[in-house]
């Protein structure tokens, strides 16, 4: 290769993808992935609209992303997890059992993890992605 070919777009867009790519694989905590797979051993979490995931682990703390927090609401991520949930009030039972049920595997999700030896807390992170990937909107 020489330096001419530096200056070809395509040589460029390579180089930059591989650069990524490298950094990527260095970046992961192998960890994260025992967690998670831990986390996809249980047949209720699988199969819940909105899986709760760890991201990253430092010390004994594993964070973990979720679809609500005080920047954004659980009702409009329910309603998107729950199409029958659309036209119910915030207020409904209807509504209120699918909040109970959020906690309750989020805090599932999260025992999981804490009875790994080597995890003591878990710090939650908004899942900003997948809320702005199913039009949530929430506030920044």
């Amino acid at each position: 290769m020489n330096l001419q070919s530096f200056k070809n777009p395509k040589v460029i867009a390579i180089l930059v993808f591989i650069a990524i790519a490298l950094w990527w694989m260095f970046s992961q905590n192998p960890r994260v992935s025992e967690l998670n797979q831990l986390l996809k051993q249980d047949r209720e979490l699988i199969n819940y609209p909105y899986f709760f995931e760890v991201v990253d682990v430092k010390g004994t703390t594993a964070t973990m992303l979720t679809p609500r927090s005080a920047k954004a609401s659980a009702l409009r991520s329910l309603r998107f997890m729950f199409p029958h949930l659309v036209y119910e009030n915030d207020d409904s039972e209807a509504m209120l059992n699918a909040q109970v049920e959020l906690a309750r595997i989020q805090y599932k999700a999260a025992n999981i993890i804490k009875a790994e030896h080597d995890i003591e807390s878990i710090e939650w992170e908004l899942d900003t992605w997948w809320l702005q990937g199913h039009g949530v909107s929430y506030f920044d």
